[in-house]
């Protein structure tokens, strides 16, 4: 319904613009189509979540049509040359994909029409198919994708295996087992740059079986290919909970919650940065922006005292730290929105032993609608969760307690601050009891999103789910 309010809202401010804007304004400044002058043709722009690569096609009342696709910043122009006067329909397409309006008609009279623009958004899932099971045959750790929707990676055993969106299979792998002579490693959690702009490396915790624990760094920019590049020796202490790297990719973030410290490492040189560590009680997860670290703790009693909390630390200045009590709430996990205007909270049980989701505004640390956007039925335990690229969606993955677990869809589109449960799901029967992880790509040639959920336990499964449009 909020999608649908959503698309509304869009189309009335389309209708708006243009009856504001017939052709451009008074003083000929083309305000609508930004950057472009008044053509002999038909231009415009198309804006949202997709630009680049949209099919525009012109069709004139003898049925005669022309085709553009837009450039990588949506702009298209039919020039004056392929034009005859008189009136076309201009409609944008593209797989996945919904636009606002869905065409618009205009009357090409020889001078030029401009402000032909279209609102983009992705299509939200309707179901969920489950084409791809693949047994990795030990305890999946952590699941990752790169931003550009190019591959997914699962620490799983000694090994961190690659993923393919586009077949659906394990197309390679980054092995720990013969570091050297008699060492073997075993990798826990990861961790890419947001950024898309940032040159992707992953980087890796691994804990050795002489006791010492690394963090590596592999070049991974196609996805498929990788390089190691260097790693860093943590100092002597925990096993980390925990890794992120900042948007732009400079500075790598350890949490080790039995040391009540993060560590700090320099993506560039692997070693130790400047400072080198922040002090905190019990870190369980993080995540960074371009200006926070976000930090959440729980209580060392985890008896009847459900009340957590978030640590918001400016990445500049680690003394300045904001602690925002979570009563009543035992948060495990924290995600920061890539627009990084929100970030979200994964609550295993509050009084009435129900999980929810809580969303907080970055900006001033305020939590959003009340005391939570989502919340499970009793003894329904949430793992982990993921946003969409374009953040118009959050998937909780559910341990039930029984033979399989379950895929929640929160719609976050919301357009006037409201959040809608989409849908739950069963994930595959039979393929182990606790969803650990979820990670999601889209791809944009052609539109695809790609979901993937790792299953810990009854053999270690990793289930993907391709999320069809229908």
């Amino acid at each position: 319904m909020q999608r649908i309010k959503l698309l509304f809202s869009l189309a009335v401010a389309f209708l708006l613009a243009l009856s504001c804007s017939p052709g451009g304004s008074e003083d000929g400044d083309d305000s609508g189509s930004e950057g472009l002058s008044l053509p002999n043709g038909i231009l415009g722009v198309v804006t949202g979540d997709v630009q680049g690569g949209v099919t525009i096609t012109i069709r004139d009342s003898a049925g005669e049509s022309y085709i553009q696709s837009t450039g990588s910043d949506g702009s298209y122009t039919f020039p004056s040359s392929v034009l005859k006067t008189g009136a076309y329909t201009v409609t944008p397409d593209k797989q996945g994909v919904t636009f606002v309006p869905e065409d618009i008609s205009v009357t090409y009279d020889g001078l030029g029409e401009s402000n032909v623009d279209f609102a983009s958004l992705f299509n939200l899932p309707d179901s969920v198919e489950n084409n791809f099971n693949m047994t990795t045959g030990s305890r999946n750790y952590d699941l990752v994708s790169l931003p550009s929707g190019n591959a997914a990676f699962v620490s799983t055993g000694a090994r961190v295996r690659i993923l393919d969106p586009d077949q659906y299979a394990s197309t390679g792998q980054i092995d720990f087992t013969g570091i050297s002579s008699g060492v073997h490693g075993t990798p826990t959690y990861m961790a890419v740059p947001k950024d898309m702009a940032t040159d992707p490396m992953l980087y890796i915790v691994v804990e050795l079986n002489n006791g010492t624990i690394r963090l590596y760094k592999y070049k991974v920019g196609d996805g498929i290919s990788n390089s190691f590049q260097a790693y860093f020796e943590l100092p002597a202490g925990s096993s980390p909970t925990d890794v992120a790297v900042s948007p732009d990719g400079r500075v790598v973030y350890v949490a080790r919650e039995g040391d009540n410290i993060i560590e700090l490492i320099d993506a560039s040189t692997m070693t130790p940065g400047v400072p080198d560590r922040i002090v905190i009680d019990s870190p369980i997860s993080i995540d960074v922006s371009d200006e926070k670290l976000y930090v959440v703790s729980q209580p060392v009693n985890t008896g009847l005292d459900l009340s957590g909390s978030i640590t918001t630390i400016p990445t500049l200045f680690h003394n300045q730290t904001n602690v925002i009590g979570v009563e009543g709430f035992k948060p495990t996990r924290v995600m920061l929105s890539h627009d990084q205007e929100n970030y979200y909270l994964l609550t295993q049980a509050d009084s009435d032993n129900k999980a929810s989701v809580l969303c907080y505004t970055a900006a001033f640390d305020t939590r959003r609608q009340g005391d939570s956007i989502w919340t499970s039925d009793s003894n329904n335990i949430p793992t982990n969760f993921a946003l969409m690229p374009n953040d118009s969606a959050l998937y909780v993955t559910i341990d039930t307690l029984s033979v399989n677990g379950r895929l929640a869809i929160i719609n976050l589109d919301d357009g006037n601050d409201q959040f809608d449960f989409m849908q739950e799901m069963s994930l595959l029967s039979g393929f182990g009891d606790t969803p650990n992880a979820v990670a999601l790509t889209i791809r944009l040639v052609p539109v695809q999103i790609a979901g993937w959920v790792s299953h810990d336990g009854n053999g270690s499964t990793l289930a993907g789910s391709m999320i069809s449009f229908r």
